[in-house]
């Protein structure tokens, strides 16, 4: 898969106005990917529109708003497939992370967005606001160490090969370090709490867009939400990942990621129907519809920005 489509693959999974958790959603492939992975941070970093934990990673954390993909999108200016670009990029982030003041205002950064993502955890675990701050510090600190970790550029096998290592190394610490501030009850939930936390997010957005309506989202209609945003979103990411491995590459826009996105909101409303009362599925129709016309008009400004880059890349090249 090449960069540029791990990029925009990303992009479509990232949480609701979170553009960090697109670093996050790719984890599973570590181990192919493990270079790549910078880019993404690369663009996380440079949107900040919220950030979230990377070892809390989710395997289908919703999609992206379309204010998120719009940061995304100016982030993207930049030519997706110059190496130049890239090195540039890498080289600047590594020396930021270098930097105590700059490491410093990313841990608060990350800090703040763990607290808000996980905010429903200490209820779940059942935590004192004590035990609840250790966590979310923990969770900060490992997220931090990772970013900076991700950093490194292998530039051989036995490079690639240490720096797997590394990562595989971070991860044991780090979970053994959960261990020692949490029971064996309380990480099993953990555990289950990453597995759902994007698509929490997703249906406490649908709980939002709801509230203000006459027919709020029940108590007892969240665990049915959940289950069926979660099979969605995790179906969403197979197709995409499919569909990548057939070889299609990017072009600098994001509509395929939307019509996948698109598909996966239509299949939630259908599945919806059991659970949601007619006026509850209104609602959320015209949400999703409001997030189809938002996405679709910034996949043509995209498009448009893309097309001149390349023009301007191509005139600077003639003179």
């Amino acid at each position: 898969m090449r960069r540029s489509n791990i990029v925009l693959l990303a992009a479509l999974l990232a949480s609701s106005g979170s553009a960090l958790w697109m670093w996050q959603q790719l984890r599973a492939e570590r181990d192919a990917n493990s270079v790549l992975r910078g880019r993404l941070t690369a663009l996380a970093q440079h949107s900040m529109t919220a950030t979230a934990p990377l070892e809390a990673a989710a395997p289908a954390p919703p999609a992206a708003t379309p204010e998120a993909r719009t940061t995304i999108a100016v982030a993207q200016m930049a030519p997706a497939n110059s190496p130049a670009s890239q090195d540039d990029i890498d080289t600047r982030q590594r020396r930021l992370l270098k930097d105590p003041e700059y490491l410093k205002a990313l841990r608060v950064q990350h800090r703040q967005s763990i607290e808000f993502q996980f905010r429903q955890l200490a209820e779940i675990l059942k935590l004192t606001p004590e035990k609840s701050a250790a966590l979310f510090d923990l969770l900060a600190d490992q997220s931090v160490d990772s970013a900076v970790l991700q950093w490194q550029r292998p530039a051989t096998k036995e490079e690639s090969r240490a720096f797997r290592s590394a990562m595989e190394e971070r991860d044991r610490n780090a979970e053994a370090e959960l261990e020692m501030l949490l029971d064996a009850p309380s990480m099993t939930r953990l555990r289950e709490f990453r597995e759902t936390v994007g698509s929490r997010m997703e249906v406490n957005r649908l709980r939002s867009e709801l509230s203000g309506g006459a027919e709020p989202l029940r108590d007892d209609q969240f665990d049915p939400m959940l289950g069926i945003v979660v099979a969605e979103q995790q179906r969403m990411h197979r197709e995409l990942q499919d569909y990548y491995a057939t070889g299609p590459t990017a072009d600098g826009t994001n509509s395929i990621q939307t019509e996948f996105l698109i598909a996966a909101n239509q299949r939630i409303v259908e599945s919806a129907k059991s659970i949601l009362t007619k006026a509850q599925l209104t609602a959320i129709e015209d949400l999703y519809r409001r997030q189809r016309t938002q996405m679709e008009a910034q996949d043509t400004m995209t498009r448009i920005q893309f097309e001149e880059m390349k023009r301007s890349k191509g005139e600077a090249g003639g003179s």
